[in-house]
């Protein structure tokens, strides 16, 4: 049994079923799903920064090398006249 989409194996609870385990222990239970909600939150927030600074990094890197050949351009128009 895996976590969902986490890749991550739940052993001795293969054979349960939720509600086997739900009822085994409902503190156990509460600090599973707060487990969950942690992670899918900080999953959230992670993807959340990949997408608004993947495209800034990518501007950043144009922009620089765009810099970088004008000055090169410049100095050897400048150089040679």
């Amino acid at each position: 049994m895996y976590l969902s989409g986490f890749g991550i194996k739940c052993f001795g609870l293969i054979s349960q079923s939720k509600d086997e385990v739900a009822s085994l222990d409902p503190q156990l239970e509460r600090q599973v799903e707060t487990i969950r909600n942690l992670v899918d939150s900080y999953l959230k927030i992670v993807h959340k920064t990949q997408r608004d600074i993947v495209p800034k990094t990518i501007m950043h890197l144009i922009v620089n090398e765009v810099c970088h050949y004008f000055y090169f351009v410049i100095a050897s128009l400048t150089f040679a006249s």
